[in-house]
């Protein structure tokens, strides 16, 4: 990450600096550096860039002292689609949260996505506000995406 020293291109250091446009700023110099995780990152962040438009909705605490799992969403009702990113900390001791998404149209199912894995599960707008999904981060400094979108009625 720059003005760091630290030339991270795992998931944790690449997601943390997500934002509607991106400067990976990496160190390009050392000649044994291996830039394949980054560029899968970033054809990863190129698939949810545009969901960034939408509403905001913070679906955890706001944790500083770095133990907690942060977690926020980005819906946009208007295409019926959105994504939720969840951080857990490098202090945090827990290791699964079920993350009540906002926004969703009760009455419809919602195919949800985690970009990593591919696994896909259709559960109803009505569950994933009232129930939320689980969601499991195995080991601190994890950084998860799950996406979604609405399914034809």
């Amino acid at each position: 990450m720059f003005g760091t020293g630290v030339n991270r291109t795992d998931a944790y250091g690449f997601r943390s600096q997500m934002c509607p446009t991106i400067n990976t700023c990496y160190d390009m110099r050392p000649d044994d550096a291996d830039f394949s995780e980054a560029a899968a990152l970033v054809r990863q962040w190129r698939e949810i860039a545009p969901y960034y438009a939408g509403d905001f909705h913070r679906l955890s605490p706001y944790a500083v002292d770095g133990s907690g799992i942060m977690a926020w969403q980005f819906n946009r009702p208007e295409h019926g689609d959105g994504m939720v990113q969840a951080f857990r900390q490098d202090a945090c001791i827990y290791r699964a949260l079920d993350l009540r998404l906002q926004g969703l149209d009760p009455d419809a199912s919602y195919r949800c996505r985690d970009v990593d894995t591919g696994r896909e599960e259709t559960l109803s707008g009505r569950a994933l506000m009232r129930d939320g999904i689980p969601l499991e981060l195995a080991r601190p400094e994890t950084a998860v995406i799950l996406t979604y979108s609405r399914v034809a009625r």
